[in-house]
C-alpha cells in the first residue's frame, strides 16, 4: 500500500488554497496477534519486543463531525501494525502502520498511522486525575491519508489530517498477554483538507 505524504508542510499549507472541515469519530477498535519477536542490542544493553497486529476500528460520527465529514465513514483496517516495546508490552511502545479507510459507497482512503503505546498525555500538571506518564493500553498518534476513490466530487483529492486515541481493554484485563484479542474506545479528531483549484 502506497504511504502518503503528510499534510504538514508549513510553506505548503501557507502557498496553497485549501477548504478545511472537522472531521469527527467514536471508534471502537479491535487487535488481533499475528506475530512477535524478541530483540536483544549487545552495545546498548537492551532488549525488545516487537508485535504485528491487524487491527480494525469501526467508526460512528460525533457531534463535532461536519456535514463533509458525516461523509467519510466507514472501517480502519491496518493489516500490519508494529509496535516495538521497551522489554515488554506493558512498557512504552512506538507503533506504526498503513491503513485502508474503506466503505461500501465505494470511499477509500489510503495512509498511515503513527504513534506511542502505553502512554498518558491527559496528565499533571495540565489536566487533573485523567492519566499517569505509564499508562497502560492506550495509542496515541497521528494518522494522515489521502482520499484515494469516492463518488463525491467534493471529497475527490482531499486529504485527511487526525489525531487518535484509543483505550483497549484485553480479555483477561491486561496481565501482559500482547494485545492480544484486545479491544476498546476510542476518539478520532482532525480535519480534511481540500486544495482549491486555481
Amino acid at each position: 500500500m502506497p504511504t502518503t505524504t503528510c499534510y504538514d508542510n508549513p510553506a505548503g499549507i501557507w502557498r496553497q488554497p485549501a477548504c478545511v472541515s472537522a472531521l469527527s469519530k467514536n471508534l471502537h477498535a479491535h487487535l488481533d496477534l499475528a506475530q512477535q519477536n524478541r530483540e536483544r542490542c549487545a552495545d546498548r544493553r537492551c532488549a525488545s519486543l516487537k508485535t504485528l497486529h491487524v487491527l480494525e476500528m469501526e467508526m460512528d460520527p460525533h457531534e463535532c463531525d461536519s456535514p463533509a465529514g458525516k461523509r467519510v465513514n466507514g472501517l480502519i483496517t491496518v493489516r500490519r501494525l508494529v509496535t516495538i516495546f521497551d522489554r515488554n508490552s506493558g512498557e512504552r511502545g512506538v507503533h506504526a502502520g498503513d491503513f485502508l479507510w474503506s466503505n461500501s459507497s465505494g470511499l477509500r482512503i489510503v495512509g498511515r498511522m503513527s504513534g506511542i503505546t502505553n502512554a498518558g498525555l491527559l496528565r499533571a500538571p495540565g489536566f487533573k486525575d485523567c492519566e499517569v506518564c505509564r499508562q497502560p493500553y492506550v495509542l496515541y498518534g497521528r494518522m494522515c491519508g489521502r482520499i484515494a476513490a469516492t463518488r463525491i466530487a467534493a471529497l475527490e483529492g482531499c486529504q485527511i489530517l487526525a489525531m487518535y486515541r484509543i483505550v483497549l481493554e484485553t480479555p483477561d484485563s491486561g496481565s501482559g498477554d500482547l494485545f492480544e484479542g484486545a479491544a476498546g474506545p476510542g476518539t478520532l479528531e482532525g480535519a480534511i483538507m481540500c486544495a482549491c483549484k486555481r
